[in-house]
């Protein structure tokens, strides 16, 4: 949060240094940061800055490491929270990426801070080199706006979404600017369909707000009704006709396999074999489908709605399905309650294509416990790729 009085602050210090201090990484965890490390020589820092400890020590404060990105042979992007605030620290194997990451900083007025041993600068939000460019348009729309706004979710180069009092700001790189758009001409025609969804307003290129709604999203608020609700909701998408949709990635699989595999290579006899079961074919049917649902997509309060359409597309239902089974534990009555739901309101699951989208999504998220910075990240991984074999039989 950019304006916090001293009791938020103080609030803050706490749970940072909390996290900071009982998140220890674990001992094959820390084995395979040290094995990344080795593998990446052109970014010499990399054991440190994937270390939420050492980070913390590099940085000289408390920090609560929220997202990261880690490219071989390119860049690792960290962003956390601490007291003064969220922020961020890179480092780029192109000393010219170094460059203008401080060019594009000096122009919002920011002087990055230094870290020569690590080769490595670091910043507040407002100097993120990818999404600078939008967040200094938007201070002459919108003057203050980051000062008064609490930081919700900050994906370094990719996305910044804001909480600015009754509505919710998302904010993207200029060249994903015109995603922006057509996700709302997308929402705005659902919504004109019978689906409940929140209708985005665009503010010029790049950003775009939607009403603050509801009490949480149906993760944090499981119910049965909630869930009843949920699944009658997504049956009722896949239902819609004449919408026109982005065309969407036909081999995510395959990346995110090539992505886990630098993660862990010793998996990689696994992974391949499941990248190869899976290997896309062209789905039996085709609907408009909300590309990454899960739970925590769907608001809760008078009704529900459904949000973050960013991967919006037309592909089969199962799609969808299989993302919320993937996202939820093993047997999670959530899960079967909103698949009853969604059988109740008309829809028809094949279950051979459930299962097996269900193991691609399980797939498509087993990085995320990586770019969370979650302290057995490197177990987790094998938790899922051994799930995702259970799943395929």
């Amino acid at each position: 949060m950019s304006a916090r009085t001293g009791a938020d602050r103080s609030a803050v210090t706490t749970a940072v240094t909390t996290a900071v201090t009982t998140a220890v990484t674990t001992t094959v965890t820390e084995a395979a940061v040290a094995d990344l490390a080795r593998r990446d020589p052109a970014l010499p820092a990399l054991a440190e800055l994937l270390d939420p400890r050492r980070l913390a020590e590099a940085l000289g404060r408390p920090v609560r490491v929220t997202r990261r990105r880690w490219k071989r042979s390119a860049d690792v992007v960290v962003a956390f929270d601490s007291a003064d605030g969220p922020g961020w620290i890179a480092s780029y194997a192109d000393p010219a990426k170094l460059d203008k990451t401080r060019e594009r900083a000096a122009r919002v007025g920011v002087e990055l801070r230094e870290h020569p041993r690590l080769a490595a600068v670091s910043g507040p939000v407002r100097a993120d080199r990818e999404l600078s460019p939008t967040l200094r348009r938007l201070a002459l729309a919108e003057p203050g706006l980051l000062e008064r706004s609490q930081v919700l979710r900050h994906n370094p180069h990719r996305r910044l979404v804001l909480a600015d009092g009754s509505r919710v700001v998302k904010i993207v790189p200029r060249g994903a600017a015109a995603s922006v758009a057509e996700v709302a001409r997308v929402q705005a025609e659902l919504a004109a369909q019978g689906v409940p969804v929140l209708v985005p307003t665009v503010l010029g290129s790049g950003a775009a707000s939607t009403p603050w709604w509801g009490e949480g999203d149906l993760a944090e608020h499981p119910s049965a009704g909630g869930a009843e609700a949920a699944g009658a909701a997504l049956a009722r998408l896949h239902e819609v006709r004449g919408v026109r949709v982005p065309g969407g990635s036909r081999d995510e699989v395959a990346t995110a396999v090539r992505a886990l595999v630098d993660l862990a290579p010793g998996l990689a006899p696994r992974l391949e074999r499941l990248g190869a079961a899976l290997a896309v074919e062209a789905p039996a049917r085709s609907v408009v489908v909300h590309g990454d649902f899960s739970a925590d997509q769907v608001l809760v309060g008078d009704g529900v709605r459904l949000i973050d359409f960013d991967r919006v597309r037309r592909d089969e239902p199962e799609r969808d399905l299989g993302g919320l089974v993937a996202a939820e534990a093993p047997g999670s009555a959530l899960a079967e309650a909103l698949l009853d739901a969604y059988r109740a309101a008309g829809g028809v699951p094949d279950e051979a294509a459930l299962r097996r989208r269900t193991a691609s999504s399980v797939l498509l998220r087993a990085v995320e416990p990586f770019r969370t910075a979650l302290p057995d990240w490197r177990e987790r991984l094998d938790v899922a790729v051994a799930r995702a074999e259970e799943v395929l039989g």
